[in-house]
């Protein structure tokens, strides 16, 4: 369950696939994550005075932490970031911002600034846009850009040269043939 998803895909951190999810046996709202290189499920805790829907929460990553956001019917996006990886008490409210984007638009933070800009993914059945706001949410620049149906999502990504253990438990990504 991933505000503005469908499917819902996954996000990758720390070496795992994570989303949002519901355990329908203990009833409890949580982040599951599946480690590729352990092949394990890790069922991680919401804050403890997290009280928004699932259905309009954003997974996302904000530097190098997990992150959740949330935009309010007033365009206040909530953001909380998880200092430290799998530790519940870690979570933090880092910040509310009131974002300056038109009605009917859902805005989800992608990355911020060294100096405090939120670049963030700005949504509409009209079209989407790349949205750079100062700390305060104030537009400073925008840049429109067109999708495909169902593929509507601007992400993040940092390259690597890391391979995924295969079936075998070794590294390496594709076929390799011997000569």
């Amino acid at each position: 369950m991933n505000a503005m998803d469908e499917p819902r895909a996954g996000l990758f951190l720390n070496g795992a696939i994570h989303w949002l999810a519901f355990r329908h046996d203990t009833n409890v709202e949580l982040i599951l994550a599946f480690n590729v290189t352990q092949r394990k499920l890790i069922d991680i805790s919401l804050p403890d005075d997290f009280f928004q829907s699932l259905e309009f929460t954003y997974l996302g990553t904000l530097g190098r932490y997990l992150s959740l956001s949330v935009l309010s019917d007033e365009n206040e996006v909530e953001i909380w970031l998880m200092k430290e990886y799998g530790m519940k008490s870690s979570w933090t409210k880092s910040m509310v911002v009131s974002v300056e984007i038109p009605i009917g638009h859902s805005f989800f933070p992608l990355y911020l600034t060294k100096s405090g800009e939120i670049m963030g993914s700005d949504c509409s059945d009209v079209g989407n846009r790349l949205v750079k706001c100062n700390d305060r949410g104030q537009v400073l620049e925008y840049r429109e850009y067109d999708y495909e149906v169902d593929e509507h999502n601007a992400i993040i990504y940092t390259e690597s040269l890391v391979s995924l253990p295969r079936d075998g438990g070794e590294g390496g990504g594709g076929d390799e043939r011997q000569e």
